[in-house]
C-alpha cells in the first residue's frame, strides 16, 4: 500500500487533543439526596487500580478517534497495488445472433453469459482504447473507441441478443477497419457459440455453449395446380439425445390439420403433408415440445398474393352484390382481358358458362340454364342439409316476394328453395365454385339480412384461386421487404398489428422480428412471411479457442493502483451514525439518573 498524500497523515496529532479533552471531562454526577448528616462520617472505600482504569475507558472517545483516523487516512489517499493486463486497445465482439437466445445449464442464455465474459475481461484489464461490437449479420459499434470503460458496461447493459441471423467475417473486418482497423487493437475477441469457418487470424474466439434445441429447421407450402389445397414440405430437427413423439400443427386462416411425428436423436427428417382442406394465404406450423431454444418451433409461411379477389363483372350493375361482396374480402374489378378469381353474371344471357369460378345472379346460360316466368314467393327453405355454403345461415329469415321457375340441365345441388322452385343453387365441384341465385336480389330481403354476406363469405372461403404472379419465398429476420416486388406501399403492419411508418416514397421495409407483415398496396393486402433463420437451429458445438497460432500481440501485465479512499469515506460515514446514537443514547441514561 501507499500513499498519494501522506503528508495528511500528520493530522493524526490531534488524536492527543481528543485524549486531553476525554481527560478533563467530569466523572463526577451531581445526584439529589435527602438531608447531608446521613453521609457524615462515611469514607470513600479502596477501589482496586483496575475498576479506577475502566472508570476513565469512554466508548465515545474510541469511537471518536476511528473517526479521525479513517478521516486522516482517506486524507492521505491510500492506493493499493495489483496487477492488472494492459492493452494500447481491444476490440471485443459479442455475437448477438438468434442462437446466442439459448438457455444453458446455468439459467443464463449464451448472450447473457458473453456479456458476463466481458466484464471479467474488464475488471481484469485496462486499456486506454476499447471498441464493443454488437456482431450478426446487421452489425453494429455499441461503443466507438474509447478510455470511458463505464460506456461499455452501459451499453452493455443497455445491449440483448437480435433475431437476426450471423454475420459474414468480412462485415466485420470492415467494421473494425473503420474504428482504427485491426492493427490498433493489441487483441480482438468474438465471443460467440461456434468458431466461424472464415475467422481472420488476427482475432480471438471464446465459445459459449449449452442448451438442447428441437426445430423446425424448414417450412414451405405449394398450391396444387390439379386440386385443392395445398402440399406443405416440413423438416424437423432434433439435436436432443432423447428419441421424441412430437405434435405438429399446421394451420391456415380457417384450418388445421394436426400430427405425431416421431423424431430420432440428433436427426433431421423431412415430411410432405397433403393439407386439402386449406383454402388460405398464411399458414404457420407449431411444435409442441420444449426445449432450450423456443423461437424455431413456431415456422411462417405465406401464398404471396393479395388478399383481394380479381373480380370480371358481366352484365347489369348491382350495388346490392357489389357491397355483399366487398364487405367480406377486398375486391379488385378487371378487364374482360384480364386473368379472374370470380366471374359475376348481372341479369345478362350468355351463350356458355365462364371458366373458372362464377356467381349468377338472374342470369341465364343458353342450353344449361333457363329462366321462366315469375311464381309467387314465400319464406325459403333449407334444400340440402349440412351444406358448407349454408353454415351459420337461417333460411327461415330468407323472404322472397316472386322468383322465376329455373331449369339447371348441369350437374347441381339446390340450396335454397321457395314453394319448391329453386333459389339457391351449388352447380360447382371440386375444379370450381359455380353459385346461382335466380331472382334479383330486389325481390327479396337478403340484402338487409345478416345471411347475404354469410352465404358469400361461405362461396369465397371455398374460392380456388388463381395460382398467384408473385413468388412465394421464406424471407429470414433482417431482411428487405422491397417496393420493387410488391407495388408501392400503401400501409405496413409488423407482426405484432403495429403500423410502421412510412416516409413519402418509401423503396423498402427492414424487418427484424418472425411473424407475418402486412403489406397494402393498390391491388391489396399481402402477407409476408418473415422466420429465423434456419442456421440458427442447426448444432453448435465448439469449445473455447483462438482463432489461429498466428502471432497475436500480448498484453502487458503492470502494477495498477486502487484508490481505497472511497471504501474509507464510506466506513467514516457509517462510524459518524455510530457516534451520534451513542452520545444520545448516553445523554438520555443521565437524564434518567439525574
Amino acid at each position: 500500500m501507499t500513499f498519494l498524500s501522506p503528508v495528511g497523515l500528520y493530522l493524526f496529532a490531534f488524536a492527543s487533543i481528543l485524549i486531553l479533552l476525554s481527560m478533563l471531562r467530569s466523572r463526577i454526577r451531581r445526584k439529589p439526596i435527602s438531608a447531608l448528616f446521613l453521609w457524615t462520617g462515611l469514607t470513600e472505600e479502596p477501589e482496586p487500580r483496575a475498576v479506577r482504569f475502566q472508570r476513565w475507558l469512554d466508548p465515545l472517545l474510541f469511537l471518536q478517534l476511528a473517526i479521525l483516523a479513517f478521516l486522516v487516512l482517506a486524507i492521505a489517499q491510500p492506493m493499493w497495488k495489483t496487477e492488472k493486463s494492459v492493452f494500447q486497445g481491444i476490440a471485443l465482439v459479442v455475437d448477438a445472433s438468434a442462437s446466442m437466445n439459448t438457455q444453458t445449464d446455468d439459467g443464463k442464455t449464451r448472450y447473457e453469459l458473453a456479456v458476463d465474459r466481458v466484464y471479467d475481461i474488464l475488471n481484469s484489464s485496462t486499456s486506454s482504447r476499447a471498441t464493443l461490437i454488437q456482431f450478426t449479420s446487421q452489425p453494429r459499434i455499441l461503443v466507438a473507441p474509447t478510455d470511458d470503460e463505464q460506456a461499455v458496461i452501459q451499453a452493455l447493459e443497455r445491449s440483448s441478443a437480435t433475431w437476426l441471423n450471423d454475420g459474414e467475417m468480412t462485415g466485420l473486418v470492415d467494421l473494425i477497419s473503420a474504428v482504427g482497423g485491426m492493427e490498433s487493437y493489441d487483441r480482438i475477441l468474438l465471443l460467440t457459440d461456434h468458431v466461424p469457418a472464415d475467422l481472420p487470424p488476427e482475432i480471438d474466439v471464446e465459445v459459449f455453449t449449452g442448451g438442447q434445441n428441437v426445430a423446425i429447421s424448414a417450412f414451405t407450402a405449394r398450391e396444387n395446380l390439379t386440386g385443392s389445397g395445398v402440399a406443405v414440405f416440413l423438416e424437423l430437427l432434433n439435436e436432443t439425445d432423447a428419441f421424441l413423439e412430437a405434435e405438429v400443427r399446421i394451420q391456415d386462416e380457417h384450418h388445421s390439420v394436426t400430427l405425431s411425428l416421431p423424431l430420432a436423436p440428433h436427426a433431421t427428417d423431412q415430411y410432405v403433408i397433403p393439407f386439402l382442406a386449406s383454402r388460405g394465404t398464411q399458414f404457420v406450423a407449431s411444435l409442441g415440445v420444449t426445449d432450450d431454444f423456443p423461437a424455431d418451433n413456431t415456422r411462417y409461411f405465406a401464398l404471396a398474393r393479395p388478399s383481394s379477389i380479381r373480380v370480371r363483372w358481366i352484365g347489369q350493375d348491382n350495388r346490392y352484390l357489389r357491397s355483399g361482396l366487398e364487405s367480406v374480402l377486398p375486391i379488385v374489378y378487371v378487364s374482360s382481358d384480364e386473368s379472374y378469381d370470380l366471374a359475376v353474371l348481372v341479369g345478362v344471357t350468355v351463350d356458355e358458362l365462364p371458366n373458372g369460378n362464377a356467381l349468377l345472379l338472374g342470369s341465364q346460360v343458353t342450353g344449361a340454364i333457363t329462366l321462366g316466368e315469375q311464381q309467387a314467393g314465400g319464406f325459403a327453405e333449407t334444400a340440402t342439409s349440412d351444406h358448407p355454403l349454408l353454415t351459420g345461415l337461417s333460411p327461415e329469415d330468407i323472404y322472397v316476394e316472386t322468383l322465376p321457375s329455373t331449369d339447371i340441365l348441369i350437374p347441381s345441388t339446390p340450396l335454397l328453395t321457395v314453394n319448391g322452385h329453386r333459389f339457391v343453387t351449388d352447380a360447382g365441384g371440386d375444379e370450381r365454385t359455380l353459385l346461382i341465385l335466380s331472382t334479383d336480389l330486389s325481390a327479396t330481403n337478403l340484402p338487409i339480412t345478416v345471411d347475404f354476406p354469410l352465404l358469400l363469405r361461405n362461396m369465397l372461403a371455398g374460392l380456388k384461386r388463381l395460382p398467384s404472379p408473385l413468388v412465394h419465398e421464406w424471407r429470414t429476420v433482417g431482411e428487405l421487404i422491397e417496393v420493387k416486388e410488391l407495388g408501392a406501399f400503401l400501409a405496413v403492419m409488423d407482426p405484432e398489428k403495429t403500423a410502421i411508418p412510412l416516409d413519402a416514397d418509401q423503396l423498402a421495409i427492414p424487418t427484424s422480428q418472425p411473424g407475418f407483415y402486412s403489406i397494402t398496396t393498390q391491388q391489396g393486402v399481402i402477407p409476408i412471411a418473415v422466420n429465423i433463420d434456419p442456421h440458427e437451429s442447426l448444432s453448435l458445438l465448439g469449445t473455447a479457442q483462438n482463432g489461429s497460432d498466428a502471432t497475436i500481440p500480448q498484453s502487458e501485465a503492470k502494477e495498477i493502483l486502487v484508490r481505497l479512499w472511497p471504501y474509507l469515506a464510506l466506513f467514516l460515514l457509517l462510524l459518524l451514525i455510530a457516534e451520534s446514537l451513542l452520545y444520545v443514547r448516553s445523554e438520555m441514561l443521565g437524564r434518567r439518573g439525574a
